[in-house]
């Protein structure tokens, strides 16, 4: 079982080093919950109703979302807190002894995407869905940085674009 050490590292740093951007975000993401809820698209805020949305995303084409929350200008009002830890000593020194197949679920969900796309998969909302589902588990989904990868997945508004590390370049 991989631990998520990287993440709750990183959620320390910020923390401590920006804790108005971390306080915030914080907010916005309890803001966002609250909107889905409200909406019914999940009954509670509990892991279980998130899960159960992606199992719905990762089998159905596209269900509906319609939610009126602008999380994009909601991110924007806060500024740019991350960058403000990335690149820092710091974090440089939380990657190099958590970012690694044990201790970090965002390097093993990468690394998830990565080989699905070296395989040829086509990526869609399903596939991406089904792989949060098997990387992250209720504890990561405490951690806000976790909570802002979903829900910037879930956001129909967003033209938010998920970057992936999937290795060098093939020359063919």
């Amino acid at each position: 079982m991989t631990s998520n050490q990287y993440g709750v590292e990183i959620d320390k740093l910020l923390q401590n080093k920006n804790p108005d951007y971390h306080n915030g975000l914080k907010n916005i993401l309890s803001d966002y919950q609250q909107e889905l809820i409200s909406k019914g698209i999940i009954p509670d805020g509990t892991y279980q109703s998130y899960a159960g949305l992606l199992k719905q995303i990762s089998t159905e084409e596209k269900p509906e979302l319609s939610i009126a929350y602008d999380l994009k200008e909601s991110l924007e009002g806060l500024g740019n807190g991350i960058s403000k830890i990335m690149p820092s000593i710091e974090s440089s020194l939380i990657a190099k002894n958590y970012l690694n197949p044990d201790n970090s679920k965002d390097f093993i969900f990468n690394q998830k995407i990565s080989e699905l796309v070296q395989n040829g998969q086509e990526m869609d909302r399903s596939i991406f869905a089904r792989t949060l589902l098997e990387v992250y588990d209720e504890k990561d989904f405490e951690l806000p940085l976790v909570k802002l990868k979903f829900f910037r997945f879930l956001d129909p508004k967003s033209d938010f674009i998920v970057y992936s590390y999937i290795g060098r370049p093939n020359p063919k």
